[in-house]
């Protein structure tokens, strides 16, 4: 290492400041500067009187200019010391030694390179001075390197800590669950496995997800290192090594992007909202039977044999949920609950009219679109909504019963029979069917 930087020194001694090559036929200046003979007229080339020195700017009269034949020599010997150390330090293009380093392409050059075309705008530096600035550039790299490695093992380590904290609380939670459900058996039998169930696809998302992010974060730590080692030993290389391999390093560490690190949060609350059991018993209280009407039934809507089914199949309807069809039975004077099931692509409604009492027509009780609840089918998915009607306070509620969540409240005051009624209509090609369940 020390002979590498000796060399190193010399070379730069024996390189002229103006080609920035080894010195050819040196001369000495006044003030004591060498240059290439030929390199020094072309610089004072059309100056008269006064001569400034190209390194100093010490003015110098044209006619002192000193041959240095033992620099020459000098010269000689650095050019046949580098030629032997290293047979990679000649130019592959020119078979010149490499002298120079361009700051732009992060490249070793010769001298015949430094007035090609791709480098001729270039920042040019002797092997020396690059191969300092470059040491302090991957020294700024490690440093920042250290950091991201300490933050990346810390991460890790936090990671790892939430994976073994979250199987104790998946577990309490578990048998929280399991008490309340024991409470309510004779009507929670069936959710309680669901939940569970559930819980434990949860628990195992989490898991595994927990376990590809460390995962993750461990390789990007182990690369981390990796890179820093590699920077570590390319700072203790020779000039032209180190510099030969820099742009490669330099890539790897523009091209570092720390993973994402996942988070979730454990809801450690009831899973049931307050209404959760007040809606199975409302359901199972107030529940009607109910049938549709295939005698004031849009012609496009079929109606199954035993009334529970209506399907709309191929087509759209003319307008907007045109295509309507009401129930049987009449609701007046107490509390009633219906819930549907419905198939298929398409649009479709739900809501209640009221019988005239003046005129036998059919009119919707609520005027206003809005005031109809309206469910938009995207997919062959199963909805399940239901309808709890209080007559004498004037309300009706609509619930989506996979959720056991309300979806809407209206309100208004009833005088006459109500009738539930559907409208439905195809989005495409498709088919779309409500079941009374």
């Amino acid at each position: 290492m020390a002979c590498a930087a000796s060399l190193a020194e010399l070379q730069a001694q024996a390189t002229c400041p103006i080609c920035l090559a080894y010195l050819s036929d040196p001369v000495t200046t006044e003030c004591g500067h060498n240059f290439c003979h030929s390199c020094i007229l072309q610089c004072w080339e059309g100056l008269q009187d006064t001569f400034p020195c190209p390194t100093c700017l010490h003015y110098c009269p044209n006619d002192v200019l000193h041959s240095n034949t033992q620099l020459s020599h000098l010269v000689d010997i650095v050019m046949q010391l580098a030629g032997s150390e290293s047979k990679r330090q000649l130019c592959e293009q020119h078979g010149e030694v490499l002298s120079l380093f361009c700051d732009d392409d992060l490249q070793l050059l010769c001298a015949q390179c430094r007035v090609s075309s791709d480098h001729h705008q270039h920042h040019l530096m002797p092997i020396s001075e690059a191969a300092a600035a470059q040491k302090e550039k991957l020294n700024d790299c490690k440093k920042h390197l250290k950091r991201q490695a300490r933050d990346a093992k810390t991460e890790y380590q936090r990671q790892i800590s939430k994976s073994i904290q979250l199987i104790p609380k998946i577990q309490k939670w578990k048998e929280e669950l399991q008490s309340e459900f024991r409470h309510f058996q004779h009507f929670m039998s069936s959710q309680c496995s669901v939940s569970i169930s559930r819980l434990y696809d949860d628990e195992k998302t989490i898991e595994t997800q927990l376990l590809a992010n460390t995962s993750e974060i461990l390789e990007h730590l182990t690369m981390l290192k990796s890179l820093l080692s590699e920077m570590k030993e390319k700072t203790l290389q020779a000039d032209v090594d180190l510099l030969r391999g820099v742009r490669s390093l330099q890539e790897r560490y523009t091209a570092i992007h720390p993973p994402r690190v996942f988070s979730y949060e454990l809801m450690e609350n009831n899973p049931f909202p307050p209404h959760y059991f007040g809606l199975e018993k409302m359901m199972s209280t107030f529940r009607v039977d109910l049938t549709f009407n295939p005698q004031f039934s849009h012609p496009v809507l079929k109606v199954s044999q035993d009334r529970k089914t209506v399907t709309l199949v191929g087509q759209s309807a003319p307008s907007p949920f045109s295509a309507m069809i009401h129930t049987q039975e009449r609701l007046q004077n107490g509390r009633f609950f219906w819930q549907v099931e419905v198939k298929g692509t398409g649009h479709w409604s739900m809501g209640v009219f009221q019988k005239s009492a003046s005129k036998d027509l059919m009119v919707p009780c609520f005027k206003r679109e809005s005031h109809n609840i309206t469910q938009h089918t995207q997919s062959s998915l199963v909805d399940r909504v239901g309808a709890f009607l209080d007559y004498e306070l004037g309300e009706l509620s609509f619930y989506d019963l996979k959720c056991r969540s309300c979806l809407h409240v209206f309100n208004s005051k009833f005088t006459g029979a109500l009738v539930p009624f559907f409208s439905m209509r195809c989005i495409s090609p498709s088919f779309l069917s409500i079941s009374f369940d």
